[in-house]
């Protein structure tokens, strides 16, 4: 019996397939049911996703796996490949096609949807049990959402969407993501499409399709609108209000603002932000799986593609689209809640302090002062905190935010492929390196945020309400993270010390006191001894600590200067003033010549008030913890000799 042979679909399905019904006749049922699990696989699989069949379908103590499987391909229904690692089997297209439909026909579509739940099982499990990388993870989840979308599973299937969304997202793959959202369109019911296509506008509008982006957003706004979902209809509001301010119709944007910011007024947010986060603990298992895959992988970048020749797929809306209001049948009311939760208003602060001056067209309302007023002051509050970030956070970090936030960054030149956005597909924020938390994260996440996923804040903006703190993201867990930081703070501590100790390194007085308690940042102290090796240098000041940041946090940015200099004096002569010249040059030199994690952002020449001529050394956050027992011998500072060889 030669089971590495495929078998001849030709002779097989001479007679439109007469013979298949007397193989399949001479097969034990619970190698039927076998065959009938393996066919709904797209391409070869191990022998373990039959195993979650059997177990469901099948008395494995009564009939061994192996013997079922050699029954099948004894009998030329089955292909079993023994040489690769591990053994896969495989049923071929035709014969699966044949048989499904088979089945379906003489009323045992039960029994496919069946294997169907059970392959998504199989996908799904696969992500949590194997070490593979994000690729690999992004393949099984799709391969879960086509097994339950042919079981007609859509309720899970609209949530694995959700999660593999919003990992395209974060990567910049908005051609992908339009791809799959519309594919989504297609196949949810004709009244359950509101918040996607809300989500496909704010994808055209990345991409800058306005126009297809106007189409989506008031294709979402008349099914928020069927569904009586203010906040939902607010979001569509403060979008369209963005476009036409856009292209200058400032009277539109006006009506637009206005309108998502009375709809916004209407009823209080919070209350079912609140609601959502105390759903989050039951969500069920695809929306984990997908928050697994961010666990487990940094996100990486992507060009987005132009999104415009790909328009056949995720254009404009159809007319037989245009009316659709209703919510998804399977969808818990729970899930509603949190929908509408996280489709917060996205854009008409950040209008408001970009200075659409809306008080030129319509005269001071006394009852919309508070209002504005407060809205002026959290957009000046996302101004500061995004500048920040743009000045201060790695030019590669990942920012998680709410909408609005994400549209001040981008604003400020944040590129999209950084950016994940928190909405309703996004679970939690792992995946990326700091979140940005304002009044709508922190209501999403309550507790969690500081006590599971950012434990640690690197800058604050605000108070109050309106208040929002840049956090560092905790990979593997808030616990490791303080650990890690304790550690790290001991480190820093040390090398400080050995730094005070050294005849070539002197400090201002503030910058001992630093060194000595471990403030300053672990590529500050790596490098500064390696300046250090090659002659005399002076720390003048230490700084670039985030407004509010924890205990714990370093400093990350330095100004030194070459040789030995008292009390911040320069160099009177001009022979003094050419030779501090040429060793600043050659400190720059050195210091723009070292490679990750040494290689700071930014090395800058400045001359201080006082005439002292310093480099500027800043270093980007949020800061690698455990560095000065890690660094290779590849990334320490780079020369034989230092600045100065």
């Amino acid at each position: 019996m030669n089971l590495s042979i495929a078998p001849d679909f030709a002779l097989l399905s001479s007679a439109d397939g007469a013979l298949l019904p007397d193989l399949l006749s001479g097969l034990r049922p619970a190698a039927v049911a076998l065959l009938t699990a393996a066919s709904v696989y797209r391409g070869p699989v191990p022998y373990d996703a039959l195993l979650s069949a059997g177990q469901a379908r099948l008395d494995l103590r009564t009939h061994g796996l192996g013997d079922l499987i050699g029954e099948c391909a004894a009998a030329g229904l089955m292909v079993l490949d023994l040489a690769s690692q591990p053994p896969t089997v495989q049923v071929a297209p035709e014969i699966a096609t044949w048989l499904l439909g088979h089945l379906a026909e003489t009323g045992h579509g039960e029994a496919v949807a069946g294997a169907h739940r059970c392959a998504a099982n199989y996908w799904q499990w696969r992500i949590t049990a194997r070490q593979q990388n994000w690729q690999d993870d992004m393949h099984d989840l799709l391969e879960a959402r086509h097994h339950l979308i042919e079981a007609e599973d859509l309720s899970p299937a609209e949530k694995i969407t959700e999660g593999i969304c919003s990992r395209l997202h974060g990567l910049g793959r908005f051609a992908e993501e339009g791809e799959l959202i519309t594919d989504t369109l297609a196949w949810l019911p004709a009244g359950s499409r509101a918040a996607w296509t809300y989500r496909l506008g704010n994808v055209c509008q990345l991409q800058s399709d306005y126009e297809a982006a106007e189409c989506w957003f008031l294709q979402a706004l008349s099914g928020f609108s069927g569904l009586a979902d203010s906040h939902g209809m607010a979001s569509c509001y403060g979008n369209l209000g963005a476009l036409a301010h856009a292209r200058g119709d400032y009277a539109e944007a006006e009506r637009c603002y206005l309108k998502s910011l009375a709809l916004e007024q209407a009823k209080p947010a919070d209350h079912d932000a609140r609601e959502a986060v105390r759903t989050r603990a039951g969500q069920p298992g695809p929306v984990s799986m997908a928050a697994a895959v961010k666990r487990k992988h940094a996100s990486g970048r992507s060009p987005a593609g132009d999104f415009r020749t790909r328009r056949g797929l995720a254009g404009r809306p159809s007319a037989d689209d245009a009316g659709t209001h209703h919510g998804l049948a399977s969808r818990t009311a729970t899930g509603s809640r949190r929908r509408r939760a996280l489709m917060v208003l996205p854009v008409i602060a950040a209008a408001i302090a970009a200075g659409v001056a809306l008080a030129t067209v319509r005269g001071p309302d006394r009852g919309a002062a508070r209002p504005f007023g407060a809205l002026s002051l959290a957009a000046t509050t996302r101004d500061q905190a995004a500048a920040w970030i743009v000045r201060w956070v790695a030019d590669d970090a990942i920012v998680a935010c709410d909408p609005l936030m994400c549209s001040a960054l981008q604003a400020d030149g944040v590129p999209a492929a950084r950016i994940l956005e928190i909405t309703s597909s996004a679970t939690d924020p792992l995946g990326s390196d700091v979140v940005v938390a304002t009044t709508a994260i922190r209501s999403r996440f309550g507790s969690e945020l500081s006590a599971v996923f950012a434990p640690a804040v690197i800058a604050s903006f605000g108070s109050g309400s309106t208040g929002i703190e840049v956090r560092v993201v905790a990979a593997d867990g808030a616990a490791a993270y303080r650990s890690a930081l304790r550690a790290d703070l001991t480190a820093r501590r040390l090398a400080g010390a050995a730094l005070l100790g050294s005849p070539r390194i002197s400090t201002s007085a503030l910058a001992a006191r630093q060194l000595a308690a471990g403030q300053v940042d672990s590529r500050l102290l790596i490098t500064l001894a390696a300046v250090a090796a090659s002659g005399p240098v002076t720390v003048v000041a230490f700084g670039g600590a985030g407004p509010g940041a924890s205990s714990g946090m370093p400093l990350i940015s330095a100004d030194i200067a070459a040789g030995t200099v008292r009390a911040g004096r320069s160099p009177t002569s001009a022979q003094a003033r050419a030779a501090a010249a040429r060793s600043l040059a050659g400190l720059v030199a050195f210091l723009r010549a070292q490679r990750t994690p040494l290689l700071a952002a930014s090395v800058s020449e400045l001359t201080l008030p006082t005439g002292l001529m310093i480099v500027r050394i800043d270093f980007a956050a949020p800061s690698p913890l455990g560095l000065l027992n890690s660094v290779p011998a590849s990334a320490k500072p780079a020369g034989p000799g230092g600045p100065g060889s």
